[in-house]
């Protein structure tokens, strides 16, 4: 009687269609987790916004004006920044709304809030930017949201970025959110 030997294994053929499908399940993976990234620093950017205005409600109870920027004080524009390499340095103003009183905007709502730093860690004039004359404020996150659709109206100011596409992103006009009465 003779005895066959079948080895016992796996084809050639079964080996690739069980490793392509493997690759296909990565790559749907993959894309879901950058999905649920760039949410989530949305939503970190959204709650930076929160905290920041109830900061400035906090400086406003305690010293009567909101932090004032202004051009002669230092501040490019009238803008100073948390995070922003082209305005993190600007200095802001005393009560006077023209001499510097030495403290850039970190210095002056730390009592109130820790130094707020956009997730993606952008390294250009992008960032929180901060812009107020003593009575009103403006505070956004420029260049920074990644997807438009992630915020709430309020945060939205439409005379910046007149439409969004359909992947969240200005398709005229720029992509920042906003808080404050003087956007």
């Amino acid at each position: 009687m003779l005895r066959i030997n079948r080895k016992s294994g796996f084809t050639l053929i079964e080996l690739l269609v069980v490793i392509s499908i493997i690759g296909l399940l990565a790559s749907i993976v993959l894309v879901s987790l950058n999905a649920a990234r760039l949410k989530a620093r949305d939503s970190q950017r959204l709650s930076a916004m929160v905290q920041m205005r109830t900061a400035l409600e906090l400086y406003y109870a305690a010293n009567g004006r909101y932090p004032i920027s202004n051009i002669s004080c230092g501040g490019a524009w009238g803008i100073v920044s948390f995070d922003s390499n082209t305005y993190s340095a600007k200095l802001l103003c005393k009560s006077d709304g023209v001499t510097s009183d030495g403290n850039t905007l970190t210095i002056e709502m730390a009592p109130y809030i820790p130094r707020l730093v956009d997730p993606s860690g952008s390294t250009n004039d992008a960032g929180y930017l901060y812009s107020g004359n003593g009575s009103s404020y403006c505070f956004f996150d420029y260049l920074e949201p990644e997807n438009m659709n992630n915020f709430p109206a309020s945060f939205l100011n439409m005379s910046y970025c007149t439409s969004i596409n359909s992947s969240g992103k200005c398709s005229s006009g720029n992509s920042s959110i906003y808080i404050g009465g003087a956007c």
